[in-house]
C-alpha cells in the first residue's frame, strides 16, 4: 500500500475546532495549517510529514496537496519527484528515501466531512521505478523476439 485516502461524511458533525483538536491529540502539532471561510464554507487543511526523512512532495512551505494515486491526471509519482529534484524545488535523494506524508482535510463548521490521505511516497516512487524497468526490459525483450524472428521473402 503507498497511498490511501478517506472521506468521511458526519451524520453527527462536531464542531472544526473539536474534530482539530482531536486531530491535533493523535497526530501532534501540524507542519502546515491553513483555513479559508468560514461556517458551510469553512476549510481546513493540515499536513504531517515524517521525522527524520526528507519531503519529497511540498515544493512550497505553504503547499497542501497531496499526491494521490487515483485520478487519471496523477502520472506516475516516480516523475513528479525527480523533475522537482530537477527544478531545485525538491531534495535531490534516492526516491526511496522519501517520507510519508499525510494530510487531513476539515469541511464545514460544523464539520460535515473529513478528508484523510496518507501516502508513502518513498516507496510509492521507488515501486514506480522499477514497474519502468520491468515494462522497459519487457519491451526490449519483445523487440529483441521481433527482430530475431524475422524472415525476409523470396524474391
Amino acid at each position: 500500500m503507498v497511498s490511501v485516502s478517506r472521506e468521511l461524511g458526519l451524520r453527527q458533525p462536531p464542531t472544526a475546532a473539536q474534530l482539530e483538536q482531536q486531530l491535533l491529540q493523535k497526530y501532534g502539532a501540524p507542519l502546515y495549517r491553513r483555513t479559508t471561510g468560514k461556517d458551510v464554507t469553512f476549510d481546513l487543511a493540515m499536513v504531517w510529514e515524517e521525522a527524520g526523512r526528507p519531503n519529497c512532495w511540498r515544493t512550497l512551505p505553504t503547499d497542501s496537496n497531496m499526491p494521490a494515486v487515483s485520478g487519471p491526471s496523477q502520472g506516475p509519482i516516480a516523475d513528479y519527484i525527480l523533475d522537482g529534484q530537477r527544478r531545485g524545488k525538491l531534495p535531490r535523494v534516492d526516491v526511496a528515501q522519501c517520507g510519508r506524508g499525510l494530510r487531513a482535510q476539515v469541511v464545514g463548521d460544523p464539520a460535515r466531512t473529513l478528508i484523510v490521505r496518507m501516502s508513502d511516497l518513498g516507496a510509492w516512487a521507488a515501486s514506480d521505478l522499477a514497474a519502468s524497468r520491468w515494462v522497459e526490459g519487457l519491451r526490449q525483450e519483445a523487440e529483441r523476439a521481433r527482430l530475431a524472428g524475422g524472415k525476409t521473402p523470396k524474391l
